[in-house]
């Protein structure tokens, strides 16, 4: 597909994935621009003749605030970038946990500098909580996937690989302290969670992700008598929802990494509002 032919879809498509597809080098497919569409659209789409055709279809349709909210979700959230690269990054390639959106704008209003976090399985997530903490120690079952977070690790991280069941679940043991954050997105998070409240301070914080996938272990960590805050939505790379669960402690205080709190969000229309301030009476 030419550039010139592309034009017609421009107003459907987010900008990040316009300019993503115009720098292009070679000529654009039909299955390149679905791609980036909807996965209710996408879904439909199974050869290259239906993606044309579907594309001839969707170029007369009148998007408007649709592809704001398509900008605001694959362009400054990054979710083209993170498809387009398959692992979960934002907008500008750093690495972000494998959260949804709502849970990583929760965390990243945090002032966690002075955390030690412990996290259950290692990823992008272990990327992510090294630039912001004082200390992160991940166990990892799998040999090949944990070299390749080493190669991109900080000073700050520890990296621990037990590849059995019974090793991996005990690993949180051999710090020998309590830490601010536990992090369970690995395997046998069952099992995982059930370890927690030994090495949990009393204003500890735990991150259950998939959440929705695990409401046995969810339970399990509310009967601990922490409270669970869910954050349902979309993520990194998906093309659905999920839910990114918290578990706070009864004496937790999260201080604001910010003067202000909350911080307007991505695609926000940062202000304040008129009758926000004291008015005399």
């Amino acid at each position: 597909m030419r550039l010139a032919v592309m034009r017609r879809f421009k107003r459907v498509l987010p900008e990040s994935v316009w300019r993503i597809l115009s720098r292009t080098k070679r000529r654009v497919k039909s299955f390149d621009i679905v791609h980036y569409l909807p996965a209710s659209l996408r879904r439909r789409v199974s050869t290259r003749r239906e993606s044309a055709a579907m594309l001839k279809r969707i170029g007369s349709w009148d998007v408007g605030g649709s592809r704001a909210i398509l900008d605001i979700i694959e362009g400054q959230y990054g979710h083209a970038e993170s498809r387009r690269l398959r692992c979960p990054v934002d907008a500008r390639g750093e690495a972000l946990p494998w959260y949804t959106y709502p849970a990583i704008d929760f965390i990243r209003q945090m002032d966690v500098r002075q955390w030690d976090i412990f996290e259950y399985g290692a990823g992008y997530g272990t990327l992510f909580w090294q630039r912001l903490a004082r200390e992160v120690v991940t166990v990892e079952h799998d040999q090949v996937w944990l070299a390749r977070i080493r190669e991109k690790a900080g000073a700050n991280g520890t990296l621990l690989l037990r590849q059995g069941g019974r090793d991996y679940v005990t690993a949180i043991a051999e710090a020998g302290k309590p830490f601010d954050l536990i992090v369970i997105d690995g395997i046998c998070r069952r099992r995982c969670a059930e370890q927690v409240d030994r090495y949990m301070r009393e204003s500890s914080v735990v991150i259950l992700d998939n959440s929705d996938w695990y409401p046995n272990t969810a339970a399990s960590l509310r009967s601990m008598g922490l409270l669970q805050v869910d954050f349902a939505g979309i993520g990194p790379v998906n093309d659905y929802t999920w839910t990114t669960s918290m578990f706070f402690a009864s004496k937790v205080c999260l201080r604001p990494g910010y003067g202000r709190q909350p911080q307007p969000g991505i695609g926000s229309l940062p202000q304040i509002a008129p009758d926000d301030e004291m008015d005399p009476v």
